[in-house]
């Protein structure tokens, strides 16, 4: 179903440009032709059959989308990582799901090849006959507690999410891709709608440098997780009045940029606020990675604070407990190893529908937590309050059964003007607020395993990383 997705915006606009890299254009023909050499080589030299597993380890690239599709050509399963993880980790996917083949751009010592030994200059017809009940990716989640498990998605699973999406895309239209394509929002979300959609991809090649590189390419569609955006909105918060009354869409993301699509994680009001107040459409959704990963989109100018409606096929249900829960055709076949999932899925967050069908967060099932005194603590709410604060670039909220909140923060302030801000701050109870705090030298990052590609808090790690220094501020 993809591989056919792709082939039907090859012979619509043969010409049209799918992939930037540097100055490097690729147009769809040529990326077919790339697929192809791939797919020739995976049959010939592989003897890669349906069901297989191909484990693909790299950042965005021409290169890595073309493997992709070959896979899907050849029937196999997409398993597709994020760079710079542990050896450890690479270690318990292989022992979770035994690929037949490891693809990766670096030296891992895990049994890999490398990128430029694996393509020929040989074409092969496709072998693909996918049914849409087929997987067609093996996507592990992030790890925030326990060891990652595979998600099993299907060719139905991902072009439902597609088709299900605005039609924001015009032939031509181009995004800059800094999110990686092994997390599922990247990979369906841009990867996919954009081939849909016979649009462009510009390669992101320095994400500490990404406001040059929006103004130098002036996409017109940017797919991105919250943290960044608010990070753009606090440099803007930091500028002094006069300046900030200038600012306008241009300094920041190029004179072309429409649409913003925001995933991952939840977003502020203010940041959602501040890029409409820039002239820009807003499009924050809500799903995981066992939703393909689309399960509500919110298009309105209105109910801030909300992650939308359910899209189209998908009903969201409030269990007694405030659990949210899904069903449709987006929901995963199950974890690989173990039985297929049926029925509405348990996403672990919490949450409510208002009158109109819109659908608020309020928090994650398994972080929530008791403090001694039996009061509840949604550590995500209090960690997204105190983020408010420009200077503040990180926050981990502790207090599983102890008297008060701790907090390790990374920020540029110095602890005395932090606790002023917290023990000030008329959003946060004074139960909610922290009563000591540490702050930590190096900030939480994928490199020291402290967050998840998509940048979520590993709570299970931090709290064990920095159990010493958090003993100490309740001795």
């Amino acid at each position: 179903m993809l591989f056919k997705m792709l082939t039907n915006s090859v012979n619509k606009f043969p010409n049209n440009i799918i992939f930037k890299e540097k100055t490097k254009l690729l147009n769809y023909e040529n990326f077919m032709k790339k697929v192809l050499m791939y797919n020739y080589s995976l049959i010939n030299d592989y003897n890669i059959k349906k069901n297989d597993r191909i484990m693909i380890i790299t950042n965005n690239s021409s290169d890595s989308a073309a493997l992709k599709y070959s896979i899907m050509a050849s029937n196999g399963i997409i398993v597709p990582l994020y760079p710079n993880q542990s050896k450890e980790y690479y270690r318990q996917i292989i022992h979770n799901c035994n690929p037949k083949l490891i693809v990766s751009s670096q030296m891992l010592n895990i049994g890999e090849i490398h990128f430029d030994k694996l393509i020929h200059n040989h074409t092969l017809e496709p072998l693909y006959k996918n049914n849409d009940d087929d997987i067609v990716a093996l996507m592990y989640t992030s790890g925030t507690s326990g060891n990652p498990k595979g998600v099993k998605l299907t060719h139905s699973n991902i072009f439902g999410n597609i088709t299900s999406m605005p039609a924001l895309v015009k032939p031509g239209d181009s995004s800059l891709s800094f999110l990686p394509w092994s997390h599922c929002f990247g990979f369906t979300c841009e990867l996919n709608y954009m081939i849909y959609k016979n649009g462009t991809m510009v390669i992101c090649q320095d994400i500490k440098n990404i406001i040059n590189e929006l103004k130098l390419n002036n996409p017109e569609h940017l797919f991105s997780v919250p943290q960044l955006l608010i990070k753009i909105e606090n440099k803007v918060l930091e500028l002094p009045f006069y300046k900030r009354f200038f600012i306008n869409k241009k300094h920041i993301f190029g004179n072309s940029l429409k649409n913003i699509a925001i995933g991952g994680s939840s977003t502020p009001i203010s940041t959602i606020k501040f890029l409409r107040n820039l002239d820009i459409n807003v499009f924050n959704g809500y799903g995981l990675t066992e939703t393909s990963p689309l399960a509500t989109l919110n298009t309105s100018n209105s109910n801030y604070g909300s992650v939308g409606k359910p899209i189209k096929n998908v009903t969201i249900n409030i269990l007694d407990d405030s659990e949210i829960t899904i069903s449709g055709p987006n929901v995963m076949k199950g974890y690989w190893g173990e039985d297929e999932h049926k029925g509405q899925f348990k996403t672990g967050d919490i949450g409510y529908l208002d009158d109109d069908g819109y659908l608020y967060i309020t928090g994650r099932k398994n972080e929530t937590y008791k403090l001694s005194n039996g009061k509840f603590i949604n550590p995500t709410k209090i960690q997204d309050i105190l983020l408010k604060n420009p200077k503040i670039e990180q926050v981990f909220i502790y207090g599983l059964n102890k008297e008060y909140n701790i907090a390790l923060i990374y920020s540029k302030l110095d602890e005395k003007k932090i606790m002023n801000y917290i023990s000030n701050h008329k959003e946060l109870t004074n139960f909610e607020k922290p009563k000591k705090i540490i702050k930590i030298n190096e900030p939480f990052s994928v490199e020291n395993n402290l967050l998840t590609p998509k940048l979520s808090l590993k709570r299970n790690l931090i709290s064990t990383e920095y159990a010493n220094e958090i003993n100490k501020l309740y001795s």
